[in-house]
Order: structure tokens, then sequence, then C-alpha cells
């Protein structure tokens, strides 16, 4: 009756299959399975974030990674609201990808002097992002800067936004602030 044979076991007639071919069917099924994944994130998640930020007025460059979550670096055009324009992207992002699924990053090809300068500021920026000394931070970076650079600073909840300018040369930072009880990033 059917394949079972009397007196032989249903591992003999699992071993007359071909293992073989179990396991390449098996393999067969994972790189379908894999490659429809990859075809889904490119077409249904990166082209699009890629075209919805190329579009934005405020973005010079986009680049759309896929790692542990979505990396997404922006390049921008001068902007004199950093805050406001990083939360617009934000926005933007989040047309395509859930809050916790990505990182948003601005880049851009400051000069080694604003970089220079990043670096003296940076550690009142940091200690204020830690402490929320938000007026000393303010001050302390006024004061190195003096006039030799321009200097813009904003804070919210979640962020301090900082905007070096030099003639036409621009450098930007987004520090997430810190959770002073937890020690982490606030999200």
């Amino acid at each position: 009756m059917g394949c079972l044979h009397p007196g032989r076991g249903l591992w003999h007639t699992v071993s007359n299959f071909r293992v073989h071919v179990i396991i390449i069917s098996a393999l067969l099924c994972l790189a379908i399975f894999w490659a429809g994944s990859s075809l889904y994130e490119a077409h249904g998640t990166e082209e699009p974030l890629r075209e919805l930020l190329s579009g934005h007025p405020a973005v010079r460059e986009v680049d759309v990674r896929r790692a542990e979550v979505w990396e997404v670096q922006v390049q921008l055009h001068r902007t004199d609201d950093l805050r406001a324009t990083y939360q617009d992207l934000i926005g933007t992002v989040e047309e395509v990808v859930p809050p916790d699924q990505y990182r948003l990053s601005i880049t851009n090809d400051a000069s080694g002097e604003l970089l220079v300068w990043w670096d003296e500021l940076s550690l009142y920026v940091y200690e204020a992002a830690s402490n929320a000394t938000f007026t000393q931070m303010r001050d302390r970076v006024s004061a190195a800067a003096g006039g030799d650079v321009n200097v813009s600073l904003q804070v919210d909840a979640e962020r301090i936004y900082l905007h070096l300018r030099d003639g036409d040369d621009d450098l930007y930072r987004v520090i997430e602030r810190i959770d002073r009880e937890g020690g982490e990033a606030i999200e």
C-alpha cells in the first residue's frame, strides 16, 4: 500500500528519495527567497528613499545603504536653519522607513580650517549634550570662535544642531543629547 512496504520503516522509504535532490531544492528555495528580499529592499525602500531625498531642496547628495539599520547619509546645500532642515529630512525618511529602522547623518566637505574649529568646539558641545548646560555651551562656543567663524547653535529636546560658516565653507553637526539617568542618547 503506497510507498510503505511491510517490514520496512519510514526512514528506508525516505532514504529512497534522493537526498541531494532535497538539499538542492531547499538551497534553491533559500536563494529565491534571498533574491526576492533583496529586490524588495532595493525597489521598495532604497530607491524610493533615495528619490524622495534627492528631490528635497536642501539636499545636494544622498547615500543610502542597508546595514543593521538603513544608513542614510545626506550632504546639504547651505541652509540657515539646520534644525528645521534636519526635522524635515526625518519626516521624509519616515515616509519610507519606520523610525527605529534608520540612522540619518549629515555629511559635508568642510575645509580643514572648519574641521579644526570643530575639534576646538566639540568638547563644549558634547559636554552640553550630556549635562544640558546649553547656555554655557553657547557662551563658550561664541567666545572660542570669536569673530573668526560664524556659529549657529540650536537645541531641541533630542539634539544639538551646530552650523559653522566661514565664507563659502560650511560645517554641519547634529549631536544626539544624552539621557542623564540612563547615559544613552535620547530617542
